[in-house]
């Protein structure tokens, strides 16, 4: 075999080897990234949720914050955003949003107005989200939430 055929050849498996590479790496990092998206996006908009509500101020654009406020009898720092776990199943992404009731309130309702309004807030103010028959839908999964408060939890799909 002459020099440059032999050159060719280890350049040809050099590429093969780089493109190999890639085509292992690239899908890996793209699943992780959305998984990052997802949790950033939630973790914003629970956030929100819980610095809206103990401000114990109402306003016109958020009618479930607004409920959870009257829920909370309109106490100052009555609700913190504690944390989130994100788990897949199949088609469907489950989120547990925690949060902490300071004050007495009644947790079903107000879980259910916070994971409400996270789910509006998310579909309306984030283009990766939308809602398909009243679903949460993020990367053709459908997103449900597991809100616990204090040690009350409901479901919003």
């Amino acid at each position: 075999m002459s020099r440059s055929a032999q050159t060719a050849v280890e350049m040809l498996v050099l590429v093969g080897v780089i493109i190999a590479g890639i085509v292992i790496v690239v899908p890996a990092y793209l699943d992780n990234n959305s998984k990052v998206s997802l949790t950033s996006a939630v973790r914003d908009a629970a956030d929100f949720a819980a610095n809206y509500v103990s401000l114990g101020v109402e306003g016109k654009d958020y009618p479930d914050l607004n409920d959870a406020i009257r829920a909370l009898n309109y106490q100052p720092d009555g609700i913190r955003f504690i944390g989130l776990n994100v788990k897949e199943e199949g088609n469907v992404t489950i989120v547990t949003l925690k949060f902490e009731c300071l004050v007495e309130c009644d947790e079903a309702r107000v879980g259910s107005d916070l994971g409400q309004s996270i789910k509006s807030y998310l579909a309306h103010n984030n283009g990766e989200f939308s809602i398909r028959n009243g679903t949460l839908i993020f990367n053709n999964q459908e997103i449900w939430f597991n809100v616990t408060v204090n040690s009350v939890w409901v479901v919003v799909r």
